[in-house]
């Protein structure tokens, strides 16, 4: 399987421990940064200047994403819950029952803009982003 995607790599300092090397390797499609390759300079100096197989720590993630499409919409959503909470946005009833009736078809709703006066309009409601992942196109895939 073919699939475009963006490559960065990025140099991370900081006084808390040795510079590095990050490489991230993006799937255009869904947006997920699958994985990021940590090398020391050294390592990284030695791998493009032809000195192969270096090391490097990976971080993997969101690989069941790969290959699919990311898409998003904005809702306004009636809220008059708070718009200030100390604890878990996740597990907030009041939140939850706000967004149940667009979560559907996979849409995911960002719980922290129904907090966000930012979001807020006068009418009472909060615009809200969703997100989900979806299969490509089978006309994509051929290409």
């Amino acid at each position: 399987m073919n699939l475009p995607g963006k490559v960065t790599i990025s140099r991370t300092t900081s006084s808390l421990g040795p510079d590095t090397i990050r490489i991230g390797i993006t799937d255009q499609g869904s947006g997920i940064v699958f994985v990021n390759a940590i090398m020391s300079l050294e390592d990284f100096a030695r791998a493009v200047t032809g000195f192969g197989y270096q090391s490097a720590e990976l971080e993997v993630r969101g690989l069941h994403k790969v290959g699919t499409i990311l898409e998003t919409k904005t809702e306004q959503v009636l809220y008059t819950g708070p718009h200030f909470r100390s604890g878990s946005l996740e597990m907030a009833p009041e939140i939850a029952e706000a967004l149940t009736p667009y979560e559907v078809d996979g849409w995911v709703g960002d719980r922290s803009d129904l907090v966000n006066p930012h979001k807020r309009a006068k009418n009472g409601t909060q615009s809200v982003g969703f997100r989900r992942w979806v299969p490509q196109a089978t006309e994509e895939k051929a290409k």
